[in-house]
């Protein structure tokens, strides 16, 4: 066996040697990439998203190392049946006195060892960098570098995909690159996971299913007859996944290339700075319908005829939003921490000030980067106390816009407002302190806060919205209350809150229901509006009515719904998708029937044919594809007896039992029959 191994490395190390230079000069554009963005961040001279201030965290970066490992991956694994394909050579490798086993066993040893080398190597190498305390500006984490370490593993599901390819005895326009699919779901699969562990288990199923696949088509050469039955097993889900690939591309295009005909329509309630409410359904991106709450078109007051949204969107309330328990509301929701590759599971940028680069963490601390010398600079953390107690008031609340954080050109002249459990601060990162803003006692604490300010006059424009457990307080940056009244309707049912100003010295708040407390009580969670004088008395409330759910005008995923398997979770249960969801039984029965048909034409076992007619009603139709996939359907020619089609791989007819007729003589024979 070491000699097999030693061979395979042999023959494929300049492959793994090309592979490691691309992906070494990919990873070092890369980190050089991320020294000019964090140099265009630190001078103002653009605007970057907070992904690309962690190398090991960028989408560009992830996602190009991603189509290499998969490609790397295929072709090394394709490669290495490839050098074996002449038959003559394929037949003294198999004929061998070692079983196939060992000899397949040999080549995953070596292909994987290869893999590994050339991909495995460059990456690790970028992640000792990163670590290394200088080389990047902002906080590293070794929980870093799993996002980049699962899409390298994940590579060798892609060279078992490549070694199926190079064996299955298939046509290349048809399902020879069936073992891909598999690859691919589990690739995609990797970047919505919200743990690690959840990835790495996706990866064992896919590359042992995978791996089975290889066992099972090494033992015939390829061929799916006379396979072990946990090759066919694995070989026909295999195909089956790639199947639902097709058939989820398919649909997918089907729908984005009829909605783009179709439109999309959905209504929202908007709120003018006259303090009106307006109802607007729009269709697309510039068609709207725009309506009193009462359903009359609303006339622009220059010219008589029903507004524009390009106009109305001139006249919009300016306002700020918060919500209640952001943190615990994200997760729950999947918005913060849905996926271990989202960079807001470790920290947000949060400012920029003098060539420092400030972090809010996700564990409440603001640290700060140098963006010339890329070190530590310093930490700010509330002045609360943790433990024990009841509320932790160590630790700055996540702001609303968390996940959503961006470092622009205006955060320098932006002021600062953060917030622990207890108390409000205005952050002045010059001096490096907390100015308490605003401080709650009595048992109530804070729960969500924003900060809203003008990019004209920031320093007297700005407004802070904190929500207590008691009270919506709107205050200035000197903690001058704007505006106080009691947060009722309150939490959990109404976690967010926003406040409009109209009139100079009046204001709008507006109570929105949360989805899931909404959905649970039937939607009778209604938004609520009030509008509010100066003083915090309520001059008058108002509960929106509910508005109608978005529509798309098209009709592709009603006529793509039969199309998959009964099983499959439905696409919904209303109105208009019941009857298509109920229609998925009929192509799964069809199918069940045409399988039975070519199983007894091609004289399946009765066990055989019980198999496929389960598989097929339980899969429907992208099983179906996949019997027709792994199955080899050998030529056909007339009987001699009963005159119908036979196949001409069997020594009598299936139909009759009539035995072929004995070739014509042309006088060339070499030997006779023994008399």
């Amino acid at each position: 066996m070491k000699q097999l191994i030693f061979k395979e490395l042999r023959e494929q190390f300049k492959v793994a040697v090309l592979g490691l230079v691309i992906l070494t000069l990919m990873v070092s554009l890369a980190f050089a990439a991320y020294g000019t963005q964090l140099q265009q961040v630190v001078w103002s001279m653009g605007q970057k998203t907070s992904d690309s201030l962690q190398p090991l965290l960028r989408n560009d970066l992830l996602i190009q190392v991603s189509f290499f490992c998969a490609i790397f991956g295929t072709l090394l694994g394709w490669l290495q049946i490839r050098a074996e394909k002449h038959p003559d050579l394929w037949a003294f490798l198999v004929h061998r006195p070692i079983p196939r086993t060992t000899i397949l066993r040999s080549k995953v040893v070596a292909g994987l060892l290869l893999y590994l080398a050339g991909t495995g190597l460059p990456l690790f190498g970028l992640i000792l960098v990163v670590s290394i305390p200088g080389n990047v500006a902002a906080p590293f984490e070794w929980a870093m570098a799993l996002p980049l370490t699962s899409i390298c593993l994940v590579g060798m599901v892609y060279y078992f995909a490549g070694l199926l390819t190079g064996l299955r005895q298939a046509r290349w326009f048809a399902s020879r690159g069936f073992g891909l699919g598999l690859a691919v779901i589990a690739n995609c699969s990797l970047f919505a996971m919200p743990e690690f562990w959840h990835a790495l288990l996706i990866i064992v199923v896919a590359g042992t299913l995978l791996a089975l696949t290889v066992w099972g088509s090494f033992q015939t050469g390829g061929f799916y007859r006379d396979q072990p039955v946990a090759g066919k097993v694995a070989l026909t889900l295999a195909s089956t996944a790639s199947v639902l690939v097709l058939i989820g591309l398919l649909f997918a295009l089907s729908i984005n290339f009829l909605a783009s005909r179709g439109g999309y329509t959905y209504s929202h309630y908007q709120l003018t700075r006259e303090g009106k409410i307006l109802r607007v359904t729009q269709r697309g991106f510039d068609e709207a319908d725009i309506t009193d709450l009462d359903g009359q078109p609303v006339l622009d007051e220059k010219n008589g005829r029903k507004i524009t949204l390009k106009d109305l969107q001139q006249r919009y309330a300016q306002g700020v939003s918060a919500s209640v328990d952001v943190e615990q509301r994200a997760r729950r929701n999947n918005q913060v921490g849905e996926s271990f590759f989202n960079l807001a599971r470790f920290f947000s940028p949060w400012r920029v000030q003098d060539k420092i680069l400030w972090y809010l963490t996700a564990d409440g601390r603001l640290v700060g980067y140098h963006g010339i010398s890329r070190r530590y600079a310093g930490t700010l953390v509330p002045r609360g106390t943790g433990g024990s107690g009841v509320v932790d008031d160590s630790r700055f609340l996540l702001p609303q816009n968390y996940r959503y954080s961006y470092l622009n050109n205006y955060n320098i002249m932006q002021p600062g407002v953060l917030a622990s459990a207890k108390t409000a601060y205005v952050v002045d990162l010059e001096k490096r302190e907390l100015k308490p803003l605003l401080t709650v006692t009595n048992g109530d604490a804070i729960h969500g806060f924003s900060e809203a300010t003008s990019v004209i006059a920031p320093a007297t424009n700005a407004s802070v919205l904190i929500l207590t457990r008691k009270f919506i307080r709107l205050l200035d940056l000197e903690g001058g209350t704007k505006l106080q009244l009691p947060y009722m309707p309150s939490f959990p049912q109404y976690p967010t809150v926003s406040v409009f100003r109209y009139e100079l010295t009046n204001f709008v708040v507006r109570l929105e229901p949360d989805y899931f407390e909404n959905k649970i009580s039937g939607g009778k969670l209604l938004s609520r509006v009030e509008w509010v004088n100066q003083d915090g008395s309520i001059r008058n409330a108002k509960d929106l009515p509910k508005l109608p759910e978005p529509a798309q005008n098209s009709r592709a995923e009603r006529f793509l719904i039969p199309l998959m398997p009964p099983p499959f979770p439905p696409w919904s249960w209303d109105e208009p998708y019941r009857i298509w969801n109920l229609l998925r039984i009929l192509p799964a029965a069809l199918c069940v029937g045409v399988g039975w048909w070519l199983g007894r034409r091609n004289n399946f076992t009765p066990k055989a044919l019980a198999g496929w007619g389960i598989f097929h009603l339980l899969l429907g139709l992208p099983g179906f594809l996949a019997f027709l996939a792994v199955q080899e359907w050998p030529a056909t020619e007339p009987c001699p007896g009963c005159k119908k089609m036979r196949v001409v791989d069997r020594e009598s007819c299936e139909h009759c039992g009539v035995s072929f007729a004995p070739s014509e003589k042309t006088g060339t024979e070499i030997f006779e029959p023994l008399i």
